[in-house]
């Protein structure tokens, strides 16, 4: 996907005419393609790693900071510690021999919760979480409104 958006802005594409889904990292876009990418749209499924709003965001960030080697916040990191908090909410309801199947159960009842400012439901007709999208334009290797 990122050849293809060199080969459409090599072809004189202009780059906010480029839409992405966040699956796409906008920091590799940016390494592999230079300031040539700024301008492309991400359409992001979490919030902005720097939304001021959100306890989350901070909370990823605080938990980034304790681990060794500075690792650096990301929307697939930031995914993976959403995920981390509802397996953790689902684990604490599977009672005391969970079972992959009980931990499925127990996610599918937890309903709508809030995890520090971000709201998320799971329940056996949703398993997408949220269905926050937001808009974010590439810039110097980081996704800006």
């Amino acid at each position: 996907a990122i050849a293809l958006c060199g080969r459409l802005l090599d072809n004189g594409v202009p780059a906010s005419t480029l839409y992405a889904m966040s699956l796409l990292q906008p920091l590799h876009v940016h390494r592999r393609l230079g300031d040539r990418a700024n301008g492309i749209v991400f359409a992001q499924v979490t919030p902005r790693l720097d939304d001021p709003r959100l306890r989350v965001t901070a909370s990823y960030r605080e938990a980034l900071a304790r681990l060794p080697g500075n690792p650096k916040p990301t929307a697939f990191g930031f995914e993976g510690f959403l995920a981390a908090q509802v397996a953790l909410r689902g684990l604490a309801r599977a009672g005391p021999n969970p079972s992959g199947a009980t931990l499925a159960e127990s996610i599918e009842r937890l309903g709508r919760f809030d995890v520090g400012g971000l709201a998320l439901q799971y329940d056996a007709a949703s398993h997408h979480g949220t269905r926050y999208v937001d808009l974010g334009i590439l810039a110097r290797g980081q996704v800006t409104r």
